[in-house]
């Protein structure tokens, strides 16, 4: 049997635990509006065709002067854990967010230690496609990582 481990990371409230909950169609962790809600990492696995498949759901991540205090420094350590024993990093963002600094630093670390690294631009729905592409898409992840490929589907849960 092979092992992966998936981490679930991102910005507070981007839907990460409403994704990891999609993925074993239950309600495995808890969601809601305010940020902070996922405050430890809350793992479940699947068994898919002799791999057994762990995903992570973390707490949301937080600019490094926001990462000082108390509840968030324990939340970034935990993803941060999460992340270093990944082989792949889904890294969620809002599709109504702009990339910044902090997400390009946070997506730079996890290629730099050599993971995989999956972009969702979740929410999506809430914007025209015209936009998300020029906003999310061809602006920024292609310029800041010409490197890399990428593959821009729209898919819905």
């Amino acid at each position: 049997m092979n092992l992966i481990n998936v981490s679930i990371v991102g910005k507070p409230n981007v839907g990460k635990s409403t994704f990891f909950n999609k993925i074993f169609n239950q309600e495995i962790s808890k969601i809601g509006d305010q940020p902070g809600t996922t405050k430890e990492v809350i793992s479940n696995g699947l068994y898919i065709q002799n791999y057994n498949i762990i995903f992570h759901d973390t707490g949301g991540l937080k600019k490094k002067s926001k990462s000082k205090e108390t509840e968030q420094a324990f939340i970034t350590k935990e993803c941060h854990a999460a992340i270093n024993k990944s082989s792949i990093i889904i890294f969620m963002m809002n599709a109504n967010d702009n990339f910044t600094k902090n997400d390009k630093q946070i997506c730079r670390m996890i290629l730099n230690k050599l993971k995989t690294l999956i972009v969702i631009i979740n929410k999506s729905d809430l914007i025209k496609k015209d936009d998300l592409k020029n906003k999310m898409i061809q602006k920024n992840l292609n310029l800041l990582y010409s490197d890399i490929y990428f593959d821009e589907r729209i898919v819905s849960l």
